[in-house]
């Protein structure tokens, strides 16, 4: 190979070839990339190895063999990989880079977004693809620890890259901005502030901003706090020390000086509001919080407490439930039977589950007992006081379990015995139970940062006016409280507190938005595409809420003012958007039937809202409907083997065939309904009982095969 002595080393440094100690051996380079491109990895590692032992100031192979062996989760060797590089050149960033992985393999989150950023400030303008590849793994590292600002300004770093962790980090980020886990506020990292045209300290600030913008975040954190500790705390410093300190990943920090900025009375109310709502989102043990507790009651005969449950008004069987697979923490064995604790909810339209009881038989080393985990503090008398009810003679223990965050908090369960039978009805069902209840229970459930006292009891304490105000603010960065529409309104009524105000913000202003308040912005005199700009914007932060609002009025839009102004393709886009949020089954599928007519109109494809009312039929049991689109797909897309292969997945997804393509023998239950964000349930049509071959004329689900010889043969669009 010939060499070019005026190119840059590949061991990182920066030097050329010519003044750098790999010189001698940088020729060997080729024949290792060859066997690592043919595939032959192993052996690649074995003469790197040899080179090392031959050449040990052969830094560009340490630099591959890094690489490799962080590719095959070598950790122990890639750590001696790691220490080797760092005596060679302890400023090489692709040396630091494998030692922030090496961090990563030991737990040491924080020590190995210093070494990244180290290897950012030894970078020249172009950071070295395997040191961006390498952030990367920080960026899943903070997002799997719920550190939720450090994963996005890693994850934006790669996504903005052109390496092979890209579109991985591009995904990363739109799976974080849409999930309704992350609350709105962590979506969103605090923006450095400016800092005013008269201060004598403005050089300094602007020398950090300067490095911190070229990525030299620990000597713009260090200039920063030079600036602190010199008396400076306006808060244009305080956040450019948050800033650094999410890049830190170095969480507490974040958390003392987002506290930090809402004590500060020069902000706007609304910002301090949301910094003391973030500080408690980031914090360990939140104060907006509530408690949960695991109670034990025992008692000698076994058979005599189920009977004395059984028979207690308060108390229900969990009938038609297998314990078999479940296994409570400290307990070795399934058990026995299970019981539900129901209580009738404020206004008496249902019953709610406020306790899960599990009853475990005598064991080697133990009595009978009665366990029931995960007891909201707002149920606890009540749930003790059933179990006392019951089995008088039982001592009741109770120790605390763990904390739940009020923006958390589960929504409740209702009595499953009093769950509709039809699975259209059930969804109708779950949103009333949560619209009629969570409000009422969230306001009731006493928080340390109000001092012991709940919502509705801090109400009147204009002491606690600032405290209330920031537990609204976590609430209203709830996904599910977009999407139902009493409980907010009764948590602002309780609380005593006004809902945001309204922004009204020029069409051309409107990138100017941050996420969380795309629900304020007010849509009069909005145009379409400022209309579309808020509904994708808030598909893409998982703001369900704000898309059914504007996805709907850039329809409304667009009928009236068809021309030049609207693309029909992007109103169909919006119609996949809009039609699923609708509040009944009935009315999504008007929507999606309404949106297929528009792309029709239009000659535009419909597939895609095809696709969603077909999967909506079949989840929703309607036999007619389902027929009617199987045909309708076979009709259009007969000929097209990727359309096929979608109905396909989505049919084997609801249970009515196996992988292989064979009808299923049963449809899958209803899902379950429990204390979760989702209402939807998942059953599949009804099951029929023909046999042969299924075809949509049959109105039923997929028959059974006769014996395991042989089997049935789907029906799909294209087939005789």
């Amino acid at each position: 190979m010939s060499i070019d002595q005026y190119a840059l080393c590949p061991c990182g440094n920066g030097k050329k070839i010519k003044f750098c100690k790999c010189k001698d051996s940088v020729g060997l380079m080729d024949q290792v990339l060859n066997m690592v491109n043919g595939g032959q990895v192993v052996p690649a590692l074995d003469r790197l190895k040899s080179i090392i032992t031959e050449h040990p100031d052969a830094a560009w192979a340490l630099a591959i063999r890094g690489r490799l062996l962080i590719g095959l989760g070598e950790h122990e060797t890639l750590k001696e990989n790691a220490e080797h590089f760092i005596r060679l050149q302890p400023a090489n960033p692709i040396a630091l880079s494998q030692m922030a992985v090496v961090r990563l393999t030991e737990d040491n989150l924080p020590a190995a977004a210093d070494l990244t950023l180290e290897a950012f400030s030894e970078s020249s303008d172009q950071i070295e693809a395997s040191v961006i590849d390498n952030a990367f793994m920080v960026a899943l590292n903070a997002y799997s620890k719920q550190r939720y600002f450090s994963a996005q300004v890693y994850a934006m770093l790669c996504a903005g890259s052109e390496t092979v962790f890209s579109q991985q980090a591009l995904s990363a980020l739109s799976q974080m901005y849409s999930s309704p886990n992350v609350h709105q506020l962590m979506k969103e990292v605090p923006e450095l502030l400016p800092h005013p045209a008269d201060a004598d300290w403005a050089e300094r600030y602007e020398e950090a901003k300067a490095l911190f913008d070229d990525r030299k975040i620990l000597l713009a954190d260090s200039k920063f706090e030079s600036l602190k500790r010199s008396g400076v705390t306006h808060p244009a410093v305080l956040s450019g020390l948050l800033q650094c300190a999410v890049w830190r990943c170095d969480e507490r920090r974040q958390q003392d000086l987002a506290l930090q900025l809402s004590q500060d009375e020069s902000l706007d109310l609304i910002a301090r509001q949301r910094l003391r709502a973030i500080t408690d989102l980031l914090a360990d043990e939140p104060e907006a919080s509530t408690s949960l507790y695991r109670l034990r009651a025992s008692f000698p005969d076994v058979s005599e407490a189920e009977m004395a449950l059984t028979a207690e008004a308060q108390i229900e069987a969990m009938t038609g439930q297998d314990f078999s697979g479940l296994e409570l923490e400290g307990q070795e064995v399934s058990p026995r039977s299970g019981f539900s604790v129901v209580q009738p909810t404020d206004d008496g339209k249902f019953n709610a589950v406020v306790g899960s009881l599990f009853l475990y038989g005598r064991q080697t080393d133990r009595e009978p007992e009665l366990i029931c985990v995960n007891v909201v503090e707002a149920d606890l008398e009540a749930v003790k006081a059933a179990i006392s009810q019951a089995l008088p003679q039982a001592e009741i223990t109770e120790d605390k379990s763990n904390i739940v965050p009020l923006w958390s908090f589960p929504m409740g369960t209702p009595n499953q015995k009093e769950l509709p039978d039809n699975p259209v009805e059930l969804k109708p069902y779950l949103e009333e139970f949560a619209n009629s209840t969570f409000g009422q229970r969230v306001c009731s459930v006493g928080l340390p940062l109000l001092g012991g006292k709940s919502l509705a009891e801090a109400a009147s304490d204009d002491s606690l006016l600032f405290e209330r105000q920031v537990v609204v603010r976590l609430l209203e960065g709830r996904q599910l409280l977009q999407t139902l529409k009493q409980p907010m309104q009764y948590i602002y009524d309780a609380a005593k507190i006004d809902p945001l105000p309204e922004l009204e913000i020029p069409e051309d202003q409107l990138g100017s938005v941050k996420a969380i308040d795309l629900g304020r912005v007010k849509m009069d005199g909005i145009g379409f595409e400022g209309l579309l700009w808020i509904t994708f914007t808030a598909q893409h932060s998982g703001q369900v809420g704000v898309v059914n609002r504007w996805a709907g009025a850039a329809i409304e839009y667009a009928k009236t003012h068809e021309g030049d102004e609207v693309n029909a393709e992007q109103v169909v886009q919006a119609y996949t958007l809009w039609a699923p949020l609708a509040e009944s089954d009935t009315a999504i599928l008007e929507r999606l039937s309404e949106g297929m007519e528009y792309a029709d109109k239009h000659s535009i494809d419909p597939l895609e809202l095809l696709m969603q009312r077909f999967e909506h039929r079949l989840v929703s049991a309607d036999a007619e409907g389902f027929q009617a689109d199987m045909t309708l797909l076979q009709q259009r897309y007969g000929n097209n083997p990727q359309v096929i292969g979608m109905v396909q997945q989505i049919m084997m997804r609801y249970g009515l065939i196996n992988p292989d393509g064979r009808p299923r023998s049963a449809a899958p239950p209803a899902a379950a309904a429990g204390p979760s964000d989702q209402f939807t349930a998942a059953p599949a049509p009804s099951q029929g009982s023909s046999g042969g071959l299924w075809t949509p004329e049959s109105g039923s689900s997929a028959p059974a095969s006769d014996s395991g010889e042989g089997g049935g043969k789907l029906w799909v669009p294209g087939m005789d």
